[in-house]
């Protein structure tokens, strides 16, 4: 069987990379390159040496490296509009590390996107060998969009909640509630991810709490967010408005917060792995709390035949092959689902790095099992484009 030469850019530290690495030294696999973001960031033509004849490259998440959240923040300084948290050049160098902050969420978006389309537009202005990606770039930037993803995949008519849009101020979040006769939203960062920067808003005009997995911490400096594994919610009207106002210089936006269906007396949703539009590894997760993120402590059940029988799995299929139609480009992504109380399926995100589910088999394979044996079979089978 005929390899590719297989390039993983990523952070090589990362606990995804081992458990990449362990699936890769079990495939066909013979031809391996591991390159940090940390060292292309600002030179994408350093990839080049890198490059044989034949070529799949492999994007891994950019998180849990503070080098590279500051040069994302460099690269991000020059395209965020000055009415949103921004940190000039200057300064980025002199941030601490500390454990879980919120550093400039909305430039760091911006910075990941600038390289992605770097990398994009180097990779395309090469003719004389073969290169394929996993996830083409530019649709892991749409997919790490929340609202442009969103308003992609409800114009391909799949459902999603409906986005009420973006705020100023806590006094335009609460016009949102009166706008869309509702007492609930999520607020949502444009690029969170694992429940950091998401939260859930309540206001029935009588009581009135903000829930959400960020520590707020006031310092003689001003106010500084950090993530944690602790859902907190928030009562006092002085927190809401100053959380409130966080979100909203970081260009956070709005949805309506539905009501989940129950499972085993817990709102539940869905994190798939699809491949090509097929659905592959799946979980349910459910919780108390209106996060299910597995990292909080949630429960998680694999989807069997059991499962699939409580679930209008037929109209979940369907929806995952139109996303893979939509993406004609990227080979696999985690689809994210709820269903309501009547069974209607809703589409709450995409994730381009959604394939990390560990200790998760099908047919004995993990994630990365199954998709380095179907990119082989693809690649194989003559495939001019992964995915296609």
């Amino acid at each position: 069987m005929h390899s590719p030469h297989f390039i993983v850019i990523g952070n090589i530290e990362n606990k995804r990379i081992s458990l990449l690495k362990e699936s890769l030294s079990g495939s066909k696999i013979d031809s391996v390159d591991f390159v940090h973001y940390n060292d292309i960031v600002f030179d994408i033509p350093r990839l080049e040496k890198y490059l044989k004849t034949n070529n799949v490259i492999r994007l891994e998440a950019p998180g849990q490296n503070f080098d590279l959240t500051k040069n994302l923040l460099m690269l991000g300084s020059g395209t965020v509009s000055h009415k949103y948290h921004f940190i000039p050049k200057t300064k980025i160098n002199s941030l601490r590390n500390e454990r879980g902050r919120q550093l400039y969420p909305y430039q760091w978006f911006e910075g990941y996107k600038s390289f992605l389309l770097q990398l994009k537009n180097f990779i395309s202005s090469i003719n004389d060998r073969e290169i394929v990606f996993m996830n083409d770039p530019l649709d892991i930037s749409l997919m790490f969009d929340k609202p442009a993803c969103q308003k992609k995949l409800s114009e391909n008519g799949i459902p999603i909640p409906y986005i009420t849009g973006k705020f100023e101020d806590y006094e335009s979040l609460i016009k949102i509630l009166e706008i869309y006769k509702t007492t609930k939203v999520f607020i949502k960062l444009p690029s969170g991810s694992s429940a950091s920067g998401i939260a859930a808003y309540f206001n029935d005009g009588r009581n009135e709490y903000l829930t959400t997995t960020m520590e707020m911490n006031r310092k003689n400096t001003g106010i500084a967010f950090y993530d944690s594994r602790k859902i907190r919610t928030y009562t006092d009207k002085k927190d809401i408005i100053d959380i409130a106002g966080w979100f909203s210089r970081e260009n956070a936006h709005t949805e309506l917060w539905l009501e989940k269906k129950m499972f085993d007396g817990k709102e539940f949703d869905m994190r798939l792995l699809i491949i090509n539009g097929f659905i592959y590894h799946g979980i349910l997760r459910s919780s108390d709390s209106p996060f299910t993120n597995l990292h909080l402590g949630n429960l998680r059940y694999v989807i069997n035949e059991e499962i699939k029988s409580f679930l209008p799995w037929k109209q979940i299929e369907d929806i995952c092959r139109k996303i893979g139609d939509m993406f004609p480009d990227s080979f696999y992504c985690g689809v994210d689902i709820m269903i309501t109380p009547d069974n209607t399926p809703y589409v709450l995100e995409l994730n381009a790095f959604g394939d990390h589910l560990n200790g998760i088999y099908l047919n004995n394979e993990t994630t990365h099992d199954t998709e380095l044996r179907i990119l082989l079979n693809e690649w194989n089978n003559n495939k001019s484009q992964i995915g296609q």
